[in-house]
């Protein structure tokens, strides 16, 4: 009854249309078992075959030190706030959406004084942060999570974060101090903007400027292009990478270093499950101690690059 059923249907309506009545009835049959019918008569074509796993990536310790020749490279091509952007991405892998969308109001030195406040029900959180975060004696530097920009319909658009992974990323002194002098110097309200002043998710950061980057370029003279600029050198470690394996670095850094476990997976926005997930909280005490390593990277930094230029 079955496949004559499928046959009259096949021979009445369009092919498109008819598969689309089959498939609703087949749904119809499947749930009408075991209540009414003890099998379902809709045959299907089962795809059998041997497994295979999906190559892992394969990723190289991130070194400071080659953090630091990317930042160096997207100073050269953003100015100083290509410099910090890095920075900024490997000390709180934030993603690459996330650092696009970051504005004044959600950004180390305004917030949380500036924070827009836009759910009521999380009053208590907003003063909970003026107490804990900011600048001054005993607050920590910190930046807020609050959206991405995606486009969305055609135009560019705040959206929240993945997952809806809201969070409070606590940041080094030497990060608070490089984004404090850079803000000071651009009027723009994106925390990180485009050459003209804009939004860098309105371009496509991975090509225009990532690929350079992180892969080095051979210099540009003023007559070849519309501006000049010294060649670029080429990153081992990352070049032909992406630019989200500085997200995975920065976890790498704080797995390294020790850290609770669940103050790491807040940190990077996910969600632990079970109980851990329901019990566990990030303490002063974890924020301040990400913070302590963070700045110890850096500072060993220095000290090597201070070495190697002696």
């Amino acid at each position: 009854a079955y496949r004559a059923f499928r046959k009259h249907i096949s021979s009445v309506l369009a092919r498109a249309t008819a598969t689309k009545v089959m498939t609703i009835f087949g749904m119809i049959l499947d749930d009408a078992v075991p209540r009414l019918i003890k099998t379902s008569p809709v045959e299907r074509t089962r795809r059998r075959g041997k497994f295979t796993r999906k190559p892992k990536e394969r990723k190289r310790d991130m070194l400071p030190a080659a953090v630091e020749q990317l930042a160096c490279n997207a100073r050269t091509l953003l100015g100083e706030s290509g410099y910090v952007f890095v920075w900024t991405m490997a000390a709180t892998g934030m993603r690459p959406a996330e650092l696009y969308g970051l504005t004044r109001e959600y950004c180390y030195p305004s917030w949380p004084a500036t924070d827009l406040r836009p759910n009521p029900e999380e009053r208590d959180r907003y003063e909970d942060d003026l107490e804990r975060y900011g600048r001054g004696d005993g607050l920590m530097p910190a930046i807020r999570v609050e959206r991405q920009v995606q486009y969305k319909d055609g135009s560019l658009s705040f959206l929240p974060p993945k997952y809806e992974s809201y969070r409070t990323l606590v940041i080094p002194p030497f990060l608070a101090d490089l984004i404090e002098q850079m803000l000071e110097s651009h009027d723009s309200k994106w925390v990180f903007p485009a050459l003209e002043g804009g939004c860098l998710g309105a371009v496509n950061f991975d090509y225009r400027w990532w690929r350079p980057i992180a892969d080095g370029a051979e210099e540009r003279k003023a007559k070849q292009a519309r501006w000049s600029r010294p060649a670029l050198p080429a990153v081992p470690s990352f070049a032909g990478r992406r630019l989200y394996l500085l997200r995975h670095g920065a976890k790498s850094w704080l797995d390294e270093d020790g850290h609770s476990r669940y103050a790491v997976e807040a940190r990077m926005g996910h969600e632990l499950p079970g109980v851990e997930g329901v019990y566990s909280s990030v303490t002063v005490a974890q924020e301040s101690a990400i913070m302590k390593t963070l700045q110890e990277r850096w500072e060993r930094l220095r000290e090597q690059l201070g070495t190697e230029e002696a």
